[in-house]
């Protein structure tokens, strides 16, 4: 019984196609990237800073079971933020190790995200030194690094999704974050043991970074 489960399972994986479909897209962001890196790193005030914080599963919008929903997991790295020369805009590119928990039984998902966010903060004079609000948005690119769940599958695959937030950053060092990341690609999971292909998981992260 075992046995073909897993076949099962490893037969209903992504195809070839769609893997070079995203890894085409994945690298087309990611030279874009790079490019406007280059671009402003002549002219932006850098900042390096490190970030850690909690991942809250939406749950898959096609699930019924509560049990499903607003799973645990987390994520830390490190970020670079570019301040622009336009008053309050700036870049963020991050480097992030992440675990998602979702399903019944909770199945595992650990990958390296790499979110890259354009970043407005409202830079009020004096107000600015204490406390000063912002928000974000951009694309995540996430490449998975292993899977841990009661049945396996055949791929650990790269993502997208599109992240929206914001925050407020204290002193000029500490920040809070609340980030929602929105699937744009789908993705499988296990849902009662079997496998629920070509879902789209949704999540809230909840984080606190230092930037110096």
């Amino acid at each position: 019984m075992a046995t073909k489960t897993s076949n099962n399972i490893n037969g209903q994986g992504v195809s070839k196609n769609q893997l070079s479909a995203i890894s085409g897209a994945i690298m087309r962001v990611l030279v874009v990237i790079l490019v406007m890196m280059a671009a402003m790193t002549a002219t932006a005030q850098t900042r390096f800073g490190i970030v850690a914080g909690i991942v809250v599963e939406n749950g898959m919008p096609s699930d019924e079971e509560k049990e499903n929903s607003n799973r645990l997991g987390y994520t830390a790295g490190a970020v670079v933020d570019f301040n622009l020369p336009v008053q309050g805009l700036g870049l963020e590119v991050g480097a992030k190790y992440t675990k998602h928990t979702y399903g019944k039984p909770s199945m595992e998902q650990y990958s390296v995200d790499v979110p890259v966010h354009v970043r407005y903060r409202l830079d009020v004079p004096v107000v600015e030194k204490v406390v000063a609000p912002y928000a974000f948005t951009g694309p995540s690119v996430s490449a998975g690094v292993s899977n841990k769940m009661p049945t396996s599958l055949s791929d650990v695959k790269m993502s997208l999704a599109w992240n929206v937030g914001a925050g407020f950053e204290m002193a000029k060092h500490v920040r809070m974050a609340a980030t929602y990341s929105i699937q744009v690609s789908k993705t499988d999971v296990v849902n009662n043991g079997s496998l629920v292909k070509g879902k789209k998981g949704n999540c809230w992260t909840i984080s606190a970074s230092y930037m110096f």
